[in-house]
Order: structure tokens, then sequence, then C-alpha cells
């Protein structure tokens, strides 16, 4: 897999758990110049701390500065899912619910109502998700 591949940030490991990193996103100069900067908002994520399943946590330590990689793929994998699908979730119920109930005010809340069982579903599939959108870390 080539660096192209793959979407890589900066970050000091906050954390260490039995099985798991905490890590927190560093700010980059490069993010200024970055074509995807708007998307991306890594300034308003320099707080955040993501939490990385990691095999071998003993190369790390708390303070450590680290690269968070992921494959584009599953970075567009988890765009769709937290971004894509929803939005398409609410415009195909609005389209389907107006002529029906002929209130909008009511197909607007119904489509909004219509998130509620897709993020539960979100929610009990997460350890499932959280398999598939891994993040690697590489020692800086």
């Amino acid at each position: 897999m080539g660096e192209k591949d793959q979407v890589e940030h900066e970050g000091i490991i906050k954390k260490i758990s039995v099985n798991s990193v905490k890590v927190g996103f560093i700010k980059q100069p490069s993010c200024n110049g970055c074509y995807v900067k708007d998307i991306c908002n890594l300034e308003q994520r320099s707080n955040e701390v993501i939490e990385i399943v990691c095999s071998d946590i003993r190369q790390f330590s708390v303070g450590d500065k680290v690269k968070i990689k992921i494959r584009q793929s599953i970075g567009l994998k988890a765009v769709l899912i937290a971004y894509f699908f929803p939005f398409l979730l609410i415009i195909v119920s609005l389209f389907i619910m107006t002529p029906l109930l002929k209130q909008e005010i009511k197909a607007a809340i119904i489509s909004l109502l219509m998130l509620v069982p897709y993020y539960l579903i979100i929610y009990i599939y997460r350890n499932k998700i959280k398999k598939e959108i891994n993040f690697t870390l590489e020692k800086i």
C-alpha cells in the first residue's frame, strides 16, 4: 500500500490501556495548504482524542509522537456511514412522506425521526464497524 493510499496526521499518545491507545491530534502547518482542510476540520479536532486498538502497545508510551494512518478507502467508508447515508435517508423519506402526509412539517419531523433507528443500528453494530474502520499507528 503506497503513501497515496493513506491519510496521515500527527498525534500525541495521551493514555495507554490494555489493548488500545488514546491519541490526541496535533495541528500541522501543512493543513493551511491542504485542499480538503475545510472538510477535515483538524483545527477543531486538535483537542479531540481518539481510541485506537493496538496489538503491540509495548512500543508506545504516554507523550510519544505518532503518525495516525488510515487508508483512504476506509476513510471514505466512514464518511459514507457518518454523513452520506443519514443525509440520503432524510431526503428519501422526505420525498416519500411529503406526498403521503400532505403536510411538510409532519413529513420533515418523520424524516428526522428516521435517523433514530439508523443511529441505533450503528450503535448496535459499533464494535463490528470499529473493527473495519481501523487506524494504524507509527512512532515518529
